[in-house]
């Protein structure tokens, strides 16, 4: 399993422990934590992060009458 130590951000191959505990929200969970070779610190299982949705015309809305979007700024 890959790790990423939260210190040093290093990314490093390890066994894992599974750890179970219990989320107010989630109920009963379990995730593997792994310790950095290097500085020898508690870190999660590495996840890739998603890309999501990439916004292309992407434009910031003002409220009406706001000179910043190329409204009128009369009062």
């Amino acid at each position: 399993m890959k790790f990423k130590c939260p210190e040093c951000s290093k990314l490093f191959e390890a066994e894992g422990t599974r750890i179970e505990y219990h989320s107010p929200i989630y109920g009963p969970c379990a995730k593997y934590v792994g310790y950095c070779p290097d500085c020898n610190v508690e870190s999660d299982e590495y996840r890739e992060p998603n890309p999501g949705k990439k916004y292309q015309n992407y434009e910031p809305v003002s409220p009406p009458g706001c000179c910043c979007s190329g409204g009128s700024c009369d009062f």
